[in-house]
């Protein structure tokens, strides 16, 4: 068992939707659905009844929920921790006079539009 395989479990659990899932944790629908697949072959039963109006969570999905959040609180708490929340480092870049003037403004760019889209 994977501890992403937990996370992804998690999140079903508590979006109640495959399709949310997917969305929050930025997967593909059918990627959380096979992933939830091989976690309920391992452990050879049930997690979820799916439908179209998502997923309930089964009795034995209820009991691996209450593991995987105590697993994956530690684990938040160890990466806590051990990793620093915020890159402390500064990047230099060398550039001929031609290309500052003409390239990096647009690489800037596309570079903080990224960024935004992921705040």
């Amino acid at each position: 068992m994977e501890l992403n395989d937990l996370r992804i479990f998690q999140v079903v659990a508590y979006e109640k939707s495959i399709s949310k899932a997917a969305s929050k944790l930025g997967y593909a629908q059918s990627n959380i659905t096979m992933r939830i697949k091989l976690l309920e072959n391992k452990l050879n039963t049930t997690l979820f009844i799916r439908n179209n109006k998502g997923t309930i969570i089964t009795s034995n999905g209820e009991k691996l929920l209450k593991y995987a959040d105590k697993i994956l609180e530690i684990i938040d708490e160890v990466n806590e921790e051990f990793l620093p929340t915020q890159i402390d480092s500064k990047l230099k870049i060398g550039a001929t006079q031609t290309i500052s003037a003409s390239i990096l403004p647009k690489l800037f760019t596309l570079f903080y539009k990224e960024i935004l889209q992921h705040i």
